[in-house]
């Protein structure tokens, strides 16, 4: 079995329905298919109905056919068609069925797109210097959770996740094999909000990482308990690190999300906002808005949450084009009397979750880290 093309191969059909065509002889001046094709050999084939005079009238298809000895062409994958790119039904009348030759195949690039694991197949017909695009995020870090903490005593907001790392590898096909396991990383849970006194917030998890076979990688972004000072996302060997997971800030205040100062780590996956903290005065400060994503329009970071328990907002998901980092989530503000705000949920794909507020030992619990952002995984045969 082989894939197989030829100049000039063309012969007529008056198969009906859906099934497998039954080839009636080359047409004049066209090669037959048993001309350059064995038994189980695969052809990409097009087919087109014609009136009496060889004239296209009416329906068409295009796709992946398996031809056997018989002169039978069976139709294995439909890929366009005049029935909404399913198998034409075709009534009585007379077909021609050729093979088309690959550099004038409609149905490529051949896009593959994993938000969740699963296997990549390789498109037939495709020789071993074709290039192969991988675009690869990893999970976002979910945030950490506020501290509790009693009057006169400094309850700290909890850091916003990282971003998941991005990698983009341009790979030929003679590297890749017939089919390669995808693991699409999850984003990272946030921290459970502290329902004991006086104990520091629960971190958060990171973010799974995401790869194609073994050979892309993109880290799931880390998460940072309420006492370190940034979340980084774990990044790739091949591409681009996510983003730093906001902070605490001296005053109190949640700090934003930051990126890495470094020529080749641009497109960062944003990272979550720090939550509020409440200082050792019992004032209340607000969290930091999460990252924006700065691949498209520099948007969509969650607003960080105001005092009096305010949540964090969710990261913008965007979804559209190249696959690219959504918007941080929000930290969460910090309060005195009632519970502290949760933190945002990071927006696909890859971004880190908002950090908690810090809450008091007198009033509900502290505020809830942040959920970072699934990866994904996007597979681009050209």
């Amino acid at each position: 079995m082989a894939h197989v093309s030829g100049d000039r191969v063309m012969e007529t059909s008056t198969t009906t329905g859906t099934g497998t065509y039954a080839l009636a002889g080359a047409v004049t001046g066209a090669q037959a298919f048993s001309d350059v094709a064995s038994n189980n050999d695969t052809v990409h084939y097009a087919a087109w109905e014609v009136d009496a005079d060889g004239n296209s009238s009416g329906g068409w298809e295009r796709g992946r056919g398996t031809w056997t000895t018989g002169n039978n062409l069976a139709r294995t994958d439909v890929q366009k068609s005049s029935n909404s790119d399913a198998a034409v039904n075709w009534s009585a009348g007379t077909r021609r069925i050729a093979i088309v030759n690959n550099d004038s195949r409609v149905s490529f690039p051949d896009v593959q797109t994993f938000t969740g694991s699963g296997t990549w197949v390789k498109p037939d017909g495709i020789n071993d210097n074709t290039t192969i695009t991988v675009i690869a995020i990893g999970g976002g870090g979910g945030g950490t959770s506020g501290d509790k903490a009693g009057s006169g005593v400094k309850a700290n907001g909890g850091n916003g996740g990282g971003g998941g790392g991005k990698t983009i590898r341009h790979i030929l096909a003679s590297s890749a094999g017939a089919s390669e396991n995808v693991f699409v990383g999850a984003g990272g849970a946030g921290g459970a909000a502290q329902t004991n006194n006086s104990n520091g917030g629960n971190t958060g998890s990171a973010g799974g990482n995401t790869t194609f076979g073994s050979l892309v990688f993109a880290g799931g972004g880390g998460s940072a308990p309420s006492t370190a000072s940034y979340a980084l996302g774990i990044g790739t060997i091949f591409g681009m690190r996510g983003g730093l997971g906001g902070g605490i800030g001296s005053a109190g205040a949640g700090v934003a999300p930051g990126v890495i100062s470094s020529s080749e780590h641009i497109g960062l996956v944003a990272g979550g906002g720090g939550g509020g903290a409440n200082n050792s005065s019992n004032t209340e400060f607000a969290g930091a808005a999460g990252g924006n994503q700065i691949e498209l329009d520099n948007s969509g970071g969650g607003a960080g949450g105001t005092t009096l328990g305010g949540a964090g907002g969710n990261g913008t998901d965007v979804t559209l084009g190249d696959p690219t980092s959504g918007g941080g989530g929000g930290g969460g503000g910090s309060d005195t009397t009632i519970g502290a705000g949760a933190g945002g949920s990071g927006g696909l794909h890859g971004a880190g979750g908002g950090g908690g507020g810090g809450g008091r030992n007198s009033a509900a619990d502290s505020g809830a880290g942040g959920l970072g952002a699934s990866g994904v995984c996007v597979v681009i045969t050209w």
